[in-house]
């Protein structure tokens, strides 16, 4: 192995141990804070929406979502949204609750993400829920396990 590349298995070993003892520090030491009056540094932001759409599409690339339903099960749907997802999930047109307000994160309006997701992306979402300390597991998952629904109106 020659001088150059001595140097730079060195060097990325070297960086990779000193990532590891910042990343430890910070987490150990309790600088970061955890509390939900806080809001997130926008990077911090950045990394956890940009980790959720890249799973969510990873997720249903090789799904096929079932076709809409018909009338009744949009009704279904709607009636389902209002009752467990719309406290946290402000309703298009609709203003914000106390509860969407206090949330951090907060929850995305499902009605704007929805716009750049196809079918199989969204089935995917409502079915399997997204990991939420905000999103109590019943609320994820009540859309198409207690009522069988699908709709993408």
């Amino acid at each position: 192995m020659n001088q150059t590349a001595k140097t730079v298995l060195a060097t990325v070993g070297i960086g990779i141990v000193l990532g590891v003892l910042v990343a430890s520090a910070v987490i150990y030491s309790g600088l970061f804070n955890v509390a939900a009056t806080v809001e997130d540094a926008p990077p911090l932001r950045w990394v956890l929406v940009a980790t959720r759409e890249a799973s969510i599409r990873r997720h249903a690339r090789d799904i096929q979502a079932p076709p809409p339903g018909m009338a009744g099960q949009v009704e279904n749907g709607f009636r389902v949204f209002r009752e467990a997802c719309a406290m946290c999930h402000t309703p298009p047109g609709r203003p914000a609750t106390p509860m969407t307000q206090g949330l951090n994160p907060e929850a995305p309006a499902l009605a704007e993400l929805v716009e750049d997701m196809s079918d199989a992306e969204l089935f995917w979402a409502t079915k399997n829920g997204i990991d939420s300390p905000a999103c109590p597991p019943g609320a994820r998952r009540t859309t198409t396990r207690r009522y069988g629904t699908w709709s993408h109106s």
